[in-house]
């Protein structure tokens, strides 16, 4: 990982490793690991003299590395956009800390964590440990699985699960993914694939990205309001949902002044316009309107915004 940072940090952005070690026969757990870390690098590659196919290591390594090639997808776009950020600007795919938090400098000699594009936190697990400890920059950091939040600067101690790798979306993060009609990460998209922005709330009262996706240049701003947020979505181009991370939830969801209903889960798959928190309860699923989807700007407010 070292390596990989400095030579990110040197201008060579697209970079990958050999997933499992060009030589010898990694334990399961190391291909999983691995895996993981590969998903999260600017090239996800099988390589070396030995076969390196998941299914030699077992059910569960098979499992993992089906999850994590369907996230590689759903992410394809987030990855493309970061892609052109480098090749315009020449800040790599993936960042060091220091070259992603500049100003904070405790987090200048972390080298086993790093930001993978501008929005996501990514904590690699490298030994055999249940636990690791993770440096959080200044924020409200939730994360990508279950939708918990670390307040930082601060050391947090996160479980490691062999089937997951810590990742955490950084204040007003905005991520365009592809998802299944059920909106799940790491779940097959052969028989459906849905747009959607996935968003966490500002630091402060007002952030902005802007980014690729095919030949759109598309620009999100999010801002604090009296009673909640308000994000306007430029460029976007067919995107169905907006999925707001965060452990927050809301009373009244306006899209161009327009009050949605409330829905349930299953309401939100049938119907062509609504809101309201996904079964798990982590995050708030926004469907927009079908004539908003190829919309240029679309501005979505959140009012009575509070916690679950």
């Amino acid at each position: 990982m070292t390596g990989a940072l400095n030579l990110c940090a040197c201008g060579f952005s697209t970079w990958g490793s050999d997933l499992g070690g060009y030589f010898g026969w990694p334990e399961p757990a190391v291909f999983m690991r691995w895996t993981q870390f590969s998903a999260f690098s600017p090239l996800m590659r099988p390589h070396g003299k030995a076969p390196r196919d998941p299914w030699y290591f077992g059910e569960a390594a098979e499992s993992n590395y089906k999850f994590h090639a369907w996230l590689r997808e759903n992410l394809l776009d987030y990855i493309y956009g970061s892609a052109v950020i480098a090749h315009q600007t020449g800040i790599p795919i993936m960042r060091s800390m220091a070259i992603a938090f500049p100003g904070e400098h405790k987090l200048a000699v972390v080298g086993d964590q790093y930001m993978f594009g501008p929005d996501l936190l990514v904590a690699p697990v490298i030994d055999e440990s249940e636990s690791r400890t993770i440096q959080f920059p200044s924020g409200r950091w939730t994360s990508l699985w279950d939708g918990s939040t670390v307040s930082g600067p601060a050391d947090h101690k996160a479980s490691v699960p062999l089937d997951r790798i810590p990742v955490y979306l950084r204040p007003g993060a905005a991520l365009p993914v592809q998802l299944n009609r059920a909106l799940h990460f790491g779940a097959s998209m052969n028989n459906d694939c849905i747009t959607g922005l996935v968003v966490t709330p500002p630091n402060g009262a007002e952030s902005s990205s802007r980014f690729n996706v095919e030949v759109e240049v598309a620009n999100v701003t999010v801002k604090s309001t009296a009673r909640g947020f308000a994000w306007t979505l430029e460029n976007l181009p067919a995107t169905s949902y907006l999925l707001v991370y965060g452990t927050v939830t809301a009373d009244k969801v306006r899209v161009d002044g327009k009050i949605l209903p409330r829905l349930t889960t299953d309401q939100l798959e049938s119907t062509s316009a609504g809101w309201g928190p996904d079964q798990a309860g982590n995050r708030l699923i926004i469907r927009l309107p079908s004539s908003h989807v190829l919309r240029k700007v679309i501005t979505v407010d959140l009012h009575e915004l509070k916690k679950l």
